[in-house]
């Protein structure tokens, strides 16, 4: 059996002034397949990374986003731009190592096929649940 965490991403659909969406080009939504008896052990080692590296000692205190690490919102506005690549760098090696398969449907929001904002996250969604 496995568990699967999903989240989406990009889901904004406004412009900036260049005409560029502002949290990219594509509607995803993704999710990671871990096997049922493997998630503590992953669960330990992300703790263990967001403590080591992050700074955070209870990661079910704090909401940790890529996007807020990246950008330095939040918690993360004092993290300089070596600890971060090394978080990223440390977490795709974590899934590796585990070898949890990412899951990933994704929409191009310019895209003519699909006319409204509706129709683009859902066959986002449909694509990740085919």
């Amino acid at each position: 059996m496995f568990l699967v965490y999903t989240d989406e991403s990009g889901k904004e659909f406004e412009k900036d002034k260049n005409g560029t969406f502002r949290d990219g080009p594509c509607f995803l939504y993704g999710g990671l397949a871990v096997k049922a008896g493997k998630h503590h052990l992953i669960e330990d080692a992300f703790k263990a990374m967001c403590s080591e590296i992050l700074g955070i000692r209870n990661i079910y205190e704090v909401e940790i986003h890529t996007g807020d690490i990246f950008y330095g919102r939040k918690e993360f506005e004092k993290l300089n731009f070596d600890r971060k690549k090394e978080f990223f760098r440390e977490v795709l090696q974590l899934l590796a190592k585990f070898n949890v398969p990412m899951i990933l449907g994704l929409v191009y929001k310019d895209s003519i096929i699909l006319a409204s904002e509706l129709e683009k996250k859902a066959s986002a969604i449909y694509a990740f649940f085919s």
